[in-house]
């Protein structure tokens, strides 16, 4: 009969399991993570049997610093779960080289020059962030002298750290000149980076590596204590792997500095009350009039899948609700990006060797003492600064402009006017909230008139794999609107997705669990649970950074106190691990899923059913369960494969192959792959989980249903996905009756079997194991649900049925077209050609068997009754059994209703 998996099935699967986990050989005193189930994880976490840290070796002065970081998050005060010392407190941060600190770090602009200078003080950004209790980790690399030194320096390359990589793409271009803090966020070595622009520096780089880069309006940040270029056009923001972890570090670093006194005080009334986090808004795009600027911006993606990606993500803007008028041009375009056109090469030039001569007097200590002290260096030591390969010819240059004088005034009122009858004239006649732009190139554009701009990441190029990004810029001070179309456009897309070098082995002694991809709100989260400490996330990155920077050349130097900040963060957190014996977060949160290759993602993954027909596809949205996993906060790890169209194309093809390469059945996939692989799998009634953005066969046949270890396990990812779609409005409203109230974990019961009638159907099921074994097995199960409780009727029959199947004409075409990439002439596809066989499942089948014996549930060793349970659309679960003595092939034991 038709009903849902509540009583009749899930409540007697926890004792089997119970029961059987002694054949599983478990050993209580270890926690073993490779086979840990979500439970597990959680509890460990809570008890201290599990961290996320894996150290090396840990400096003699760190430890002492972190214990103050801890004591003041454990003596602060918890209100609805939350910590009053702010989002990041105890948050590891990396700092582009050229922000001072008054600590052991130096800070160098990636040149031996600057090499023991000393600062008075840190840097504003700095102090600010020191309040807010974030852990100032260490220096990251940068483009050296922003690369103002030679035009013949690539981005990314520096004296003291050498050619920072990018992680994506090894010899694809990191950008710069804030290229180490992009690249250490993207390859996960810290959560959090500071970067500074004076031209394209935040934002090209987070366009390179697929992280968020925030500009901020120039002078919403302080620029003392960070070496300069342009008091009109230094900036100082985030890059993060969230655009709400960038939103959480500008509040900390925004406002008001004497020490930069005239840049803040006018930035200061751009400063909303209550600041910026209040606008990360999903909805943040309802309402929004978007301006999209393509000329000349989309030339250097000419002949790029980036741009058929663009043209996708400005419909997700329109389905967000925002209005997009497209093609709009910016008069004078040409002459704004050129330097020497538009002024800003001379006055560049002439700003930095003022500003930095000021910067240098300032210092305590240092080396150099002027810009022509530091071209002197550089030829004094041409081996360590690389001086025969690259030269010097902008330090020169630079050196011989003689201050700010009229050329230098007259280029600077060309770009004030080149802005407002440009950038600004664009924005107020068109009345827009951002103007929208592929990739970075639009960065003069907001550099020379101090604008705000915010990267996110847009996906990834088909050919060279390179990252490209998404750019929402603003007239000054609109970061607000910028954060909410931002975020929104993130949460819409979840492009975003780590590099390979991030997806290498295990990190924590052997096992496969890894805080890498953390955000600072899982971070907080985690903090104010107690399943991680400041320390052990420090020590992480420290173990990353040890790992990752011989490879990237990305960090310059690890704060040796950063241990120490971190055991203080985690002395004030002993005491708020749990809030009634719970944890605050869903048991979904940040667990990592595969999906299989049939279910759509609105995102940079393909859906192709395993066969390169479907490749490149664009879909228009997630899959309701997709949408639903993720409203759950699941980790959309990939796509799982599959056997080619559900294996409908030919019988020809084995049950492990696709053209792309993959594994899985049809009809009875689900339970086939858990019974033959030794997991726990779901397959529940039809309708009771949405199909929408599921590549279909049947409506009246096909179920997505969860796929885990354990059967609490599925459990939880079955109560996520579970629910009425109106998109799937026939099959999800009558199945909706059947979804209990409260969910359907509650029928996690140890004593579940009692009162349970269970029939054993053997005819036909039991054929596909020859063997003693299984069999006997199979007896000592039946023995073991007697034990718990269950009535036991056995010897039952029903009649075996075939499959439905449905003919598809554009894709016999396809595979006719193109006999070698499908296989065709070893494999055919007589089943898509022929199928016109089809049948259904009488009332007097299979609801008669359960009906007339009252009971609970079928039971049948194997996978061969799952046709049975397809063509009428009931549900199953399928739990491992045992392995076959012979082969050690696994065997489940099938549970149907």
């Amino acid at each position: 009969m038709k009903v849902s998996l509540t009583k009749p099935l899930l409540s007697f699967l926890s004792l089997i399991l119970l029961l059987s986990s002694f054949i599983n050989g478990a050993n209580d005193s270890q926690f073993p993570i490779v086979e840990a189930t979500i439970a597990d994880i959680q509890l460990a976490f809570a008890d201290g049997r599990l961290t996320s840290r894996h150290v090396l070796e840990i400096n003699p002065d760190a430890r002492s610093l972190a214990d103050e970081a801890d004591w003041e998050r454990e003596s602060t005060t918890w209100r609805d779960g939350k910590s009053l010392l702010g989002e990041l407190h105890g948050v590891p941060v990396l700092l582009k080289d050229s922000i001072a600190t008054k600590d052991a770090l130096n800070t160098t602009m990636g040149s031996y020059t600057l090499l023991g200078s000393v600062s008075p003080r840190d840097a504003t950004v700095v102090e600010r962030l020191r309040r807010a209790g974030a852990v100032i980790m260490g220096k990251a690399s940068l483009s050296e002298w922003y690369g103002a030194r030679s035009w013949l320096i690539p981005y990314g390359w520096c004296g003291r750290g050498g050619q920072g990589v990018n992680p994506y793409v090894e010899l694809g271009d990191p950008c710069g000149s804030s290229s180490g803090s992009a690249i250490s966020v993207a390859a996960s070595m810290v959560a959090v980076s500071l970067g500074t622009e004076t031209d394209a520096s935040i934002i090209c780089p987070a366009n390179h590596n697929s992280v968020v880069g925030i500009k901020p309006t120039v002078g919403l940040t302080s620029r003392a204590g960070v070496v300069p270029v342009s008091p009109r056009q230094d900036t100082i923001g985030p890059i993060c792997r969230t655009v709400s972890d960038a939103v959480y570090v500008l509040d900390a670093i925004v406002g008001y500095d004497p020490r930069d006194h005239e840049a803040t005080n006018a930035a200061a009334k751009f400063i909303p009350l209550g600041g910026y986090k209040q606008f990360l808004k999903e909805k943040g795009l309802k309402g929004k009039r978007l301006g999209v600027v393509r000329n000349p911006f989309l030339d250097i993606y000419n002949g790029s899948s980036a741009i058929s990606t663009f043209e996708c993500h400005l419909k997700t803007l329109r389905q967000g609700g925002a209005t997009v008028i497209d093609h709009l041009e910016i008069e004078n375009i040409d002459i704004i990006n050129d330097a020497n056109q538009s002024g800003e090469g001379i006055a560049l030039t002439t700003e930095f060797k003022v500003e930095l001569n000021k910067y240098l007097h300032d210092l305590v200590n240092s080396p150099v003492k002027s810009l022509a002290d530091i071209i002197a260096f550089n030829l004094e030591n041409p081996e360590l600064e690389l001086m025969t390969k690259y030269g010097q010819e902008q330090l020169i240059a630079a050196e011989m402009t003689n201050g700010i004088g009229e050329d230098v005034f007259k280029a600077v009122d060309t770009m004030k006017k080149l802005s407002e009858n440009g950038f600004e004239k664009l924005m107020k006649e068109n009345e827009l909230d951002a103007m929208v732009t592929l990739g970075w190139g639009a960065s003069t554009v907001l550099a020379i008139g101090g604008y705000p701009a915010i990267s996110v990441p847009a996906g990834y190029e088909l050919s060279s794999k390179m990252p490209f990004g998404i750019c929402f810029g603003g007239l000054k001070g609109t970061e607000p609107k910028l954060i909410e179309i931002a975020y929104a456009f993130e949460q819409a897309t979840m492009v975003r997705r780590p590099p390979p070098i991030v997806r290498m082995g295990p990190i924590f002694n052997g096992s496969n669990f890894s805080i890498k991809e953390a955000t600072i709100a899982d971070i907080q989260r985690a903090f104010a649970d107690g399943r991680l400490t400041s320390q052990q996330l420090v020590d992480y990155y420290i173990d990353r950074i040890s790992r990752l920077d011989p490879q990237l050349h990305d960090v310059l130097e690890v704060n040796p106190d950063a241990r120490c900040q971190a055991d203080k963060a985690d002395e004030a957190r002993k005491e708020a691990r749990w809030r009634d014996g719970r944890s605050s977060l869903g048991e979904l949160h940040g667990v990592p899923v595969l999906l299989k290759d049939n279910i759509a993602t609105k995102d940079a993954l393909d859906t192709t059913t395993g066969s390169y027909v479907l490749l490149g596809s664009k879909v228009q949205r997630d899959a309701t369960v997709l949408e639903r996993l993720r409203g759950a906060a699941a980790v959309i790890l990939g796509k799982a494969t599959l056997t080619e169209w559900y294996r409908t194309r030919s019988s020809l093809i084995p049950n492990d192959w696709s053209a792309r390469g993959g594994q899985v059945m049809t009809y009875g996939s689900l339970i086939y792959l858990a019974d033959h692989n030794s997991v726990v799998e779901i397959k529940p009634t039809v309708g009771l989980t949405s199909c929408v953005g599921v590549v279909p066969i049947s409506p009246r046949q096909d179920s997505i249903g969860p796929m885990g270890r354990t059967v609490s396990d599925a459990i939880y990812v079955f109560d996520a996905i579970v629910g009425y779609d109106s998109r799937d409005h026939n099959a999800i409203e009558a199945a909706a009756k059947f979804i209990p109230k409260g969910g359907y974990k509650q029928f996690l019961k140890n004593d579940g079997l009692k009162g349970k009638r269970l029939g054993v159907v053997r005819n036909a099921f039991l054929a596909f194991y020859n063997g003693i074994f299984a069999i006997s097995t199979f007896e000592t199960h039946l023995s073991t649900l007697r034990y718990g409780g269950a009535t036991i009727i056995d010897h039952l029959e029903v009649a075996n049925k075939d499959i439905i199947l449905d003919p598809f004409k554009d894709i016999i075409a396809f595979n006719s077209d193109n006999p070698d990439l499908e296989m065709t002439k070893k494999y055919g596809q007589e089943q898509f050609v022929m199928a016109d066989m089809t049948s259904a499942l009488g009332e007097d089948g299979f609801e008669k068997l359960m009906k007339e014996s009252e009971l609970d549930a079928m039971v049948t060793l194997g996978w061969a009754a799952s046709t049975v349970m397809a063509i009428g659309g009931y549900p199953a679960i399928s739990v491992p059994a045992g392995f076959e003595s012979s082969n050690e092939m696994p065997f489940g034991l099938y549970l149907g209703d």
